[in-house]
């Protein structure tokens, strides 16, 4: 499982709800789906435990209690069932990128989108999650959940589908500049050139639909090459597994003789119901520069027990940012789990009706996995470098 362990964002988030430091099983609860939904919960619950044999414990409990659905008391072997499923909950990380997959049309199609542009749908027949991928800029821009019926990202009502900008929303690809810091364009030019859909395809053994695209520096326009005049491959994998959305960017340096040098980032942008009610978890403790205050470098307090809050412009870039990090909405009673490799830092941003915001901006947050500290990436010719991330919406 990407998400285990004792993470201090899955603490935090846990701590705002009023758990204490080992969660008590949820008692049985009146219309909301009986003991399905309370398994449910404990197992979620059961996530945050330091050991396999404290998780199995909680699950036994629940168990017993609150037996699995379509099960009953007598029929359960409750101290072998939690057993394979702490198991299950503590098991090592697979690299799921790197299972092949099979060319299907159950995983998605291609479609002609807004103002005529290509984008994939993708759909994931278990997990009844769809997902929406244009080939201008690679760009995510919808993530469905819950029966494809509860939106995940948000996409600002001024974003243009025309090619002359980069689309506002969903989670756009910063490459190979994350920011303005450089002589590219802001976030670089991937996200405002088309990529090339290489592939749509199921991955039966993982329950995983994906597409792949890929971008060459030969087939930039003229005035990014003269910018960028390096040679390299990038490849995009968007998949919809049975825990949520995954997105993989690879960048390969095809240049003889030299290094490839480069920052980079999903801009994730995540919808809420209220900015102001919304808490962030596994800041605490981290140097980050503050953009808002002329890049100063700063320390976030070790003590954002209840979560970093957004109550003013934001833009700080986080400093060797922990794998995993947690966004609790409060309105809306959800939490949004983040799990990133290959990017070291983060970046939280919201502009609080600074000049200039987008008139959306009190619905959305964005914390996106970067590389942007210690000067980024260097490849030497023939390496690359690969940098992801999971997300998980409960």
């Amino acid at each position: 499982m990407f998400i285990t362990g004792t993470s201090s964002a899955l603490h935090g988030a846990r701590a705002l709800g009023g758990a204490s430091a080992r969660p008590r099983v949820a008692a049985r609860g009146n219309g909301r789906g009986g003991s399905a939904f309370w398994w449910v919960v404990n197992r979620r619950r059961a996530r945050c435990l330091g050991s396999p044999a404290e998780a199995g414990q909680l699950l036994c409990m629940a168990a017993r209690d609150n037996p699995p659905p379509n099960q009953t008391r007598s029929s359960l072997d409750v101290d072998s069932m939690a057993s394979r499923l702490a198991a299950e909950l503590h098991a090592p990380k697979v690299d799921e990128n790197d299972v092949p997959g099979e060319p299907s049309e159950k995983a998605g199609k291609q479609m002609e989108g807004r103002n005529g542009l290509p984008y994939v749908l993708l759909t994931n027949e278990h997990t009844k999650q769809t997902a929406e991928v244009y080939l201008f800029g690679a760009c995510v821009t919808s993530w469905k959940v819950r029966d494809a019926a509860s939106e995940v990202l948000f996409l600002s009502d001024q974003a243009v589908f025309d090619r002359s900008t980069a689309i506002r929303g969903g989670i756009p690809v910063c490459f190979p500049q994350f920011g303005n810091q450089g002589n590219l364009p802001n976030h670089g030019f991937a996200r405002s050139v088309d990529w090339k859909l290489d592939a749509i395809e199921m991955v039966e053994q993982l329950g995983a639909s994906r597409c792949v695209l890929s971008l060459r520096s030969d087939d930039l326009p003229e005035e990014h090459r003269r910018l960028f005049p390096h040679k390299f491959r990038a490849q995009y994998r968007v998949t919809l597994n049975l825990r949520g959305l995954s997105c993989e960017l690879k960048v390969t340096n095809e240049d003889a003789s030299q290094d490839l040098k480069f920052t980079a980032g999903l801009h994730n942008y995540f919808k809420v119901r209220d900015i102001e009610k919304v808490r962030i978890f596994g800041c605490e403790g981290l140097e980050y520069m503050d953009k808002t205050a002329g890049n100063t470098m700063r320390r976030e307090a070790d003590g954002l027990a209840s979560g970093l809050a957004i109550n003013q412009h934001t833009d700080r870039v986080y400093r060797e940012a922990p794998e995993e990090m947690a966004i609790f909405d409060s309105t809306a009673l959800s939490v949004m789990k983040l799990n990133k490799r290959g990017f070291p830092d983060c970046t939280v941003w919201n502009p609080y009706g600074s000049q200039g915001s987008d008139p959306g901006w009190g619905g959305f947050v964005c914390v996106e996995p970067v590389v942007f500290h210690n000067e980024g990436v260097t490849l030497k010719p023939g390496e690359t470098w690969t940098g992801s991330q999971e997300l998980a919406a409960e």
